[in-house]
């Protein structure tokens, strides 16, 4: 079978193997009818989708997605009324979902019930909960992005239509820096690959199943051993350098954190306690006499449970005695195993605790504590720039501009994409890509924050898309080409490739009229202070792509 037969088929055949699956589940005429229903908005809407946002799976392997989801995950779909204001609610373990009669909302449940039980190491104990929401949320939203924000002939981004805004916004930065196809592997438990054939696990379903409907599968792999944080760190360090790799994560972490503290006061308990522990560390460490007192004290208390280990592993008959008293406090899935188990389990703990003992002998050399007074400083001064003791009506304005400063240092982190750029396509990608972002949707008023960066970045991709002869260039005037050009970042005609500009003055306002092809969009003015020459004819059509 060709790798590539879903590329030859049409809406109808997408739909036949819809059809064939829901001719075997046990959902009502209304769910089957709006299963098809959002089916057929998202195949309408993903051109636009695909060509607005770029980052994007391509709709072969999402309508894919979306099938296998809705045959292996899906096994009950009901309609409900907007109770307590949840929209819909779903469980993994039955694959049931009851939700509002809404294609959007039916497509956010089906994303949800798709998306894998995200687990990070231990080290990570303190943003794993705050990253977790971030990245189901995002990802929520994302998913649903192709049939809420697009219909087949217009693009919009309704506020109202989106839960958190700023996870929103987080998670389509991270889009950007990583790419789709990063983002599918730690979050996507349906992953599809065209060297594998794909056919529905339904029995009846395998009987009636032709080759040429033939959806494909990627071999599932076991992911718990592989750290995603630490990819994610090491990624941006190797492409934007240490500095800014470490400027943009401290922020990065600043923002899940503090939005998720302001819904969670169990969490935000959690954070100011870390920090007050931060604290009594530097009150000790500042008082030489009340940190060795302390040292040696956890020592004495490590040392009297090294004798306990130490009793119990040279005395067999304690050893099966603690081995009971323990497996009797146990629920039977957490039972030691034998008597010999439980040694094991005794000479790690010994192992573990003299390791405890070296760091803090370590900590007595003037070299070893200075660096942990440096570490206990950095963590306090951490703990205080998320400002999480603010009143309750400056929560809102604190998340505000934790999500500003994030925005400039992901502009940062933009730019030296533009200046390492070589190639037309990825200048016009990243074209793309800045106009996406700055129309992300949003409730900011602190654009001052990332304004001015804003600003440097889109004259710096202009410009170089001018040398390299993409973007048809309006005049020699740096200022007056960039304000020209720079109106592409604000507009919502989907193809930038169609936009026609037609350039008129009028007592020193140049009116730059923009048209998708022969319908006009909208027009801009923008004041001329100086004599300016223009490369260009005024009152004529001029493209803006150079094709």
């Amino acid at each position: 079978m060709s790798k590539d037969i879903f590329s030859k088929i049409n809406l109808k055949d997408y739909n036949n193997v819809l059809e064939r699956i829901l001719e075997n589940k046990n959902f009502s005429e209304d769910v089957k009818n709006l299963l098809l229903s959002m089916f057929y908005k998202i195949e309408n809407a993903y051109e636009d989708y695909i060509t607005v946002k770029t980052n994007v799976c391509t709709k072969k392997e999402f309508l894919k997605k979306i099938i296998r989801i809705i045959d292996e995950k899906c096994h009950s779909i009901e309609f409900i009324r907007n109770i307590d204001k949840k929209v819909y609610t779903l469980n993994r373990e039955s694959g049931a979902i009851k939700v509002l009669q809404n294609e959007n909302v039916l497509l956010e449940a089906i994303i949800e019930l798709s998306q894998n039980e995200i687990a990070f190491d231990k080290k990570y104990e303190l943003i794993e909960a705050p990253l977790k929401e971030m990245l189901i949320q995002g990802n929520r939203m994302n998913q649903v992005e192709t049939i809420r924000d697009f219909n087949g002939w217009s693009w919009d981004t309704p506020l109202k239509d989106m839960d958190n805004i700023n996870y929103n916004t987080i998670f389509q930065i991270l889009l950007i820096l990583y790419k789709n196809e990063f983002m599918d592997e730690i979050l996507d438990d349906i992953k599809e690959s065209d060297d594998e054939e794909y056919i529905p696990n339904n029995e009846i379903l395998r009987s009636k199943y032709n080759n040429s409907f033939g959806l494909t599968v990627s071999e599932t792999k076991d992911e718990e051993d592989i750290d995603y944080i630490e990819i994610m760190q090491t990624k941006l360090k190797e492409e934007f350098g240490e500095e800014l790799y470490l400027e943009f994560w401290k922020i990065f972490i600043e923002n899940i954190i503090v939005i998720y503290a302001n819904k969670n006061p169990k969490y935000k308990e959690t954070i100011i306690k870390k920090y007050l522990e931060e604290k009594e560390k530097l009150e000790k460490m500042q008082n030489n006499k009340i940190f060795l007192e302390d040292i040696s004290l956890k020592k004495k208390n490590i040392n009297k449970e090294i004798k306990k280990i130490d009793k119990l592993l040279n005395d067999q008959f304690a050893l099966r005695k603690e081995y009971e008293e323990r497996n009797k406090k146990l629920e039977n899935k957490d039972k030691i195993f034998s008597v010999s188990h439980l040694g094991i389990m005794l000479e790690k703990q010994r192992t573990g605790l003299l390791e405890e003992i070296k760091k803090l002998n370590k900590l007595i050399e003037p070299k070893e504590f200075l660096a942990k007074k440096e570490k206990v400083l950095k963590a306090i001064q951490f703990y205080e720039d998320l400002k999480l003791d603010k009143e309750k009506q400056n929560k809102a304005k604190n998340e505000r501009e934790k999500l500003a400063e994030l925005k400039k240092v992901f502009l940062k982190c933009f730019k030296i994409r533009i200046e390492n750029a070589t190639k037309r396509e990825e200048i016009e990608k990243l074209i793309y890509e800045l106009r996406y972002f700055k129309l992300l949707p949003e409730k900011m008023q602190e654009t001052k924050i990332y304004e001015l960066e804003l600003e440097e970045t889109e004259n710096l991709i202009i410009e170089k898309a001018c040398e390299m002869k993409i973007l048809t260039k309006f005049s020699e005037n740096e200022n007056i080409n960039n304000e020209i050009l720079k109106n592409i970042f604000e507009s919502r005609i989907m193809k930038l490739q169609n936009i026609i500009i037609v350039l008129k003055y009028e007592e020193g306002i140049l009116l730059v009229e923009m048209y998708d092809g022969n319908i006009h969009d909208k027009t801009v003015q923008i004041e001329i202070k100086e004599e300016t020459e223009l490369i260009v004819k005024l009152k004529k059509k001029i493209k803006l792509w150079i094709r």
